[in-house]
């Protein structure tokens, strides 16, 4: 944990010997990081669903751990939620002979508050008080409806409950106004429907083109009332986001070819930013993605306005990305190999005219207006080091001496 500014790392009090943060969280909307500043840790987990759920808390650097296990590594990032108000953590966990999913909610030390049997915890809801989740089929597993579970009574309000052989895929996205969005499947068919948060009204919006192969396929947009949605296109080259105006319900396409193939190493290990493959700017005007293109990935910025796409790099193996708090440049990292933990720190403006920064950069963020970045040297062994400096590179300062790894 980085305290002071970044000019200490302190780290956090537990004996665990592997730590993991949300992993494979690829469900945009599920934070991992409380309003309070809890932090989740699934540790000594692997992926058939040995391990722990650990909340630490950042500011005394001491951990907690569940007493129920949590889902596989790879799916376990994508059904926890903490709750706006901090206060609950849920999850779901899986039973010691693995034969049972059941919703989990514990508090800040995480301690047990409830356990909901035979079901799979979605998210907590906008109130802090419901969380939403799937009811499974005692005999297929599959989920069969959609529910909002009372915290900590367990009182139960069906929400939408399928018919025939329709089949829920798990995937939703929950709006400000507490409206829901879930995704439904009957045969080859993948439908996204709209209902509100009592769950009447439930409504058809959109229908995917091609199968869909992951969580991540829909989120709230940055104004937290539209829809994004990623629709692989027919030619199996990448996915076309689609923005589902509120208002109207109507479909509109923000973006075309967009790699978002989430489980390959590129995009796993490098983009740091944005759960659908994509970042927004901040005022909500521009968008930034990457493209699989002959030669390598290609780094594009487009205008939502008009949907006009702009060229900011192109040839590497993958990009870091992020748009400057001001909304007015891309700071991006480029990586040459698949293999590269570290590479050239650029900075672009919104016509495609990029500048390096510097080299051999693993990581960045931004702190009250500045650049951050951990900047790596190789010898014997890897340490990374924590710079300062403007957002055009000068005025470069060490914050954090060297430190054994990549960071």
């Amino acid at each position: 944990v980085l305290n002071e500014g970044g000019s200490k790392a302190n780290p956090l009090n537990t004996t665990a010997t592997n730590l993991a943060i949300a992993p494979y969280a690829i469900r945009a909307g599920h934070p991992y990081l409380s309003s309070t500043g809890q932090l989740a840790l699934f540790a000594d987990a692997d992926l058939n669903g040995a391990g722990k759920l650990m909340l630490a808390d950042l500011k005394a650097g001491t951990t907690s751990t569940a007493s129920e296990s949590p889902l596989p590594l790879t799916v376990a990032g994508n059904f926890e939620s903490f709750s706006p108000d901090g206060k609950y953590f849920g999850y779901t966990s899986i039973s010691t002979d693995g034969t049972n999913l059941n919703a989990v909610v514990v508090n800040e030390r995480a301690a047990t508050v409830m356990v909901s049997e035979n079901m799979i915890l979605a998210q907590i809801l906008p109130d802090s008080r419901h969380f939403l989740a799937y009811l499974l089929d005692a005999t297929s597993g599959n989920p069969t409806g959609l529910v909002s579970v009372a915290i900590p009574s367990g009182e139960q309000t069906v929400l939408y409950q399928v018919s025939g052989a329709d089949i829920l895929s798990g995937v939703d996205a929950v709006a400000t106004d507490g409206s829901i969005y879930f995704i439904l499947q009957q045969g080859e068919t993948m439908l996204i429907y709209r209902m509100e948060a009592d769950g009447s009204n439930p409504t058809l919006v959109y229908t995917f083109q091609q199968p869909i192969s992951f969580f991540g396929v829909i989120s709230m947009a940055p104004d937290g009332k539209s829809l994004l949605v990623l629709d692989a296109n027919a030619a199996g080259t990448g996915y076309d986001l689609m923005r589902i105006n509120a208002d109207d319900l109507s479909a509109t396409k923000l973006a075309a070819n967009v790699y978002a193939e989430f489980y390959s190493e590129p995009v796993f290990l490098r983009q740091m930013y944005g759960e659908t493959a994509v970042t927004f700017s901040p005022d909500g005007k521009h968008v930034a993605y990457m493209s699989s293109e002959e030669g390598g990935m290609s780094l594009y910025v487009s205008d939502l306005s008009t949907q006009t796409a702009t060229l900011i790099a192109s040839g590497q193996t993958a990009y870091s990305f992020d748009f400057t708090p001001d909304s007015q440049k891309l700071i991006y990292i480029q990586y040459a190999e698949s293999n590269q933990y570290a590479g050239n720190l650029n900075v672009a403006d919104l016509t495609g005219a990029s500048t390096q920064l510097d080299g051999d950069v693993s990581s960045f963020n931004f702190q009250d207006g500045k650049l951050i970045y951990f900047g790596v040297t190789v010898t014997d062994q890897a340490t990374s080091t924590l710079y300062r400096s403007g957002l055009d590179g000068q005025d470069k300062t060490e914050i954090l001496a060297a430190q054994q790894g990549y960071w």
